[in-house]
């Protein structure tokens, strides 16, 4: 396969705000090859709208503009985002006291906070640090998946669509 030009995440403002405030500017990603299924060629169209950025950042938006209580999508960011407090505070890149300040923050976070970025990340930059995502954690077996632990805020742009 030949590699892409550019690599595509949604992300929350919150998670973004976590991420530069206690984490170093290095920012967890999931992303894609693709920005949204209408970008790949019929009829190899794998990425569903779980793993398509498009589809995220649409649901995402849509959500926060009609102030959801029951979206799927904050409960899962939410849920994400305590996860890595609590993942980074037992690895000891965090205190305590800042997971605590984390799981507050999420906890009293407004609709507006999960309002959705896209992230561009110029392969050239990542693929040295990118691991695939195992096909048993893909949305759709032939999707192409890929995590990015540790992406330094200087290797991605973000559009505000």
């Amino acid at each position: 396969m030949i590699s892409p030009l550019l690599l595509y995440s949604t992300n929350t403002l919150l998670a973004y705000h976590i991420n530069e405030t206690y984490y170093r500017e290095l920012h967890y990603v999931w992303c894609s090859a693709f920005f949204g299924a209408d970008n790949i060629p019929s009829p190899y169209r794998p990425n569903p709208p779980s793993s398509s950025p498009q589809g995220i950042y649409e649901t995402l938006l849509k959500a926060v503009e009609n102030s959801d209580r029951h979206s799927e999508k904050i409960r899962l960011n939410k849920a994400g985002l305590r996860r890595g407090a609590t993942f980074k505070h037992g690895h000891g890149d965090i205190t305590d006291a800042q997971r605590l300040e984390i799981l507050d923050k999420v906890r009293l976070a407004q609709f507006a906070d999960f309002k959705p970025l896209l992230y561009v990340i110029p392969y050239a930059l990542v693929s040295g640090i990118l691991s695939t995502v195992p096909v048993k954690h893909r949305a759709n077996p032939l999707s192409e998946e890929y995590i990015i632990a540790r992406l330094p805020r200087t290797s991605f742009d973000i559009i505000n669509l």
